[in-house]
């Protein structure tokens, strides 16, 4: 929306990085959020609903773990943990162990 601000935040907590994207937008309804992660999910015209969905893909995929917070009328926070040192998922979810 016009006038709207985005913050964006990184910090490192031990063993983990913490990135947060933070707006003051319209937020999303608490019986919306859980699906904001599923690919095509859309709450207005302008994009895919992909980008959450990639968010949480790419995350996952390097060990991480990824958050919503949202309120109406007040804006949304999306936050990931992703360990400093990688550790990629294989296809079964578990960490990818390479070969010494």
């Amino acid at each position: 929306d016009a006038g709207g601000k985005v913050t964006i935040t990184a910090e490192r907590m031990g063993d983990t990085a913490k990135l947060t994207v933070k707006d003051n937008g319209r937020g999303i309804p608490a019986e919306e959020q859980a699906t904001r992660f599923d690919s095509f999910t859309s709450s207005d015209q302008r994009g895919a609903g992909l980008g959450l969905s990639l968010v949480k893909h790419f995350v996952q995929l390097h060990g991480g773990n990824v958050g919503i917070k949202s309120t109406p009328g007040a804006g949304t926070e999306v936050v990931c943990w992703i360990p400093v040192e990688a550790q990629p998922m294989n296809g079964s979810g578990e960490p990818h162990r390479m070969a010494a």
